[in-house]
């Protein structure tokens, strides 16, 4: 990955403040929203879809800007949460700080591949610690498609970098890191497709987006 491609990455990625568990990460993506992990908005595996939720997070920019967001939807079984602007009748000066955030920001697309069982694509992590990460994403889709459950083999960057982009070489969002780990140097990841994860008009407003700046 070239370093034009990284500090897209970084300039994109946010840290999410969270009540109970420290800090975790997130990522400005296509449509306007932060992708991040459940569990670093205080969702843990309950189950069902969660939407439009009145549950606000405050957000820190890597260049040091701060407003807040609220949660647009959580699928807590699949760890994957997607945040977005708060409404303007409860906070115009977040609201406007978000919207300024996203208009100065490129975004990152969102790999939307359709996959094979056990694909293997070179990755990398941007950490909490502003570390650079780089291993492979070995994607182990159930053939059923009824999970979204990831193995990236990379260096242990569980802890703040929950929630943070796993990228391929393009800069695309794979997966973000998820809060398990299978051994000593694995980190469990989650990939935010449409068919398991994020509902229908997420992931059409992520489309919609993408398509728009590629015209």
């Amino acid at each position: 990955m070239d370093d034009v491609i990284k500090r897209r990455v970084e300039a994109a990625t946010v840290t999410i403040e969270t009540a109970d568990r420290g800090n975790g990460r997130g990522v400005l993506i296509h449509g306007r929203l932060i992708l991040t992990a459940a569990h670093c908005v205080d969702w843990d595996g309950q189950g069902g879809m969660v939407l439009g939720d009145r549950h606000w997070h405050r957000i820190t920019t890597h260049d040091g800007r701060f407003f807040r967001v609220a949660v647009a939807a959580v699928e807590p079984c699949s760890d994957i949460a997607v945040l977005g602007s708060v409404d303007n009748q409860f906070s115009e000066e977040d609201a406007d700080a978000f919207e300024d955030f996203c208009d100065s920001t490129t975004a990152l697309p969102v790999s939307s591949d359709v996959l094979e069982h056990f694909v293997e694509t070179p990755c990398s992590v941007f950490s909490h610690r502003g570390e650079w990460h780089s291993g492979t994403l070995m994607r182990c889709f159930p053939r059923n498609e009824s999970s979204s459950l990831n193995v990236t083999v990379i260096p242990d960057v569980a802890g703040g970098t929950s929630g943070s982009a796993i990228v391929n070489e393009l800069g695309h969002v794979e997966a973000v890191v998820s809060n398990g780990r299978m051994d000593s140097g694995s980190t469990w990841a989650i990939a935010p497709r449409p068919r398991w994860a994020l509902p229908c008009w997420v992931w059409s407003q992520i489309l919609d987006s993408q398509q728009a700046s590629e015209s």
